[in-house]
């Protein structure tokens, strides 16, 4: 079985709560991660929050370029030495079994990357793996691909 690292990438302070809901949603998961890496985009005050709030996560600083870009390239770089990393958006809420359901993607070597499908909650399959978030849409919460 393929070792899983799951980033989660935040900065603003508007998003705590979600975020808290992100990180809840992945210490869930039915597979369970091998790493859970929390990077925070230049924010110490939220980075000391997630810290002190989730003393058994990686919280760590983005220590690249300020935006999303450099936030996921600074968790890649974190989550190795796992061979799959899952993207999960700070305002998502994955559903118990989606860890599960995207290593079931990988175990053809031949895969390198699945995306989830974006849609309005309401229209979301069983198959998608997310449930309502606070703003009633699933958006492109979800990539992952092998690191090797």
């Amino acid at each position: 079985m393929s070792s899983i690292a799951v980033v989660i990438c935040a900065y603003c302070d508007e998003r705590r709560l979600q975020l808290g809901d992100a990180i809840n949603s992945v210490l869930k998961q039915a597979r369970k991660p091998d790493r859970l890496v929390v990077v925070i985009d230049h924010n110490d005050d939220l980075l000391r929050e997630m810290r002190t709030s989730y003393p058994g996560v990686e919280v760590i600083a983005n220590d690249g370029a300020r935006g999303l870009s450099g936030a996921r390239n600074t968790g890649v770089r974190a989550a190795a030495p796992c061979d799959i990393v899952a993207f999960l958006d700070d305002d998502a809420v994955a559903e118990a079994d989606w860890l599960q359901r995207l290593a079931l993607h990988f175990v053809d070597p031949n895969i390198i990357a699945s995306v989830a499908r974006c849609c309005h909650f309401g229209q979301i399959s069983d198959r998608a793996g997310f449930q309502k978030n606070s703003s009633g849409w699933s958006a492109a919460v979800t990539r992952a691909c092998r690191t090797g």
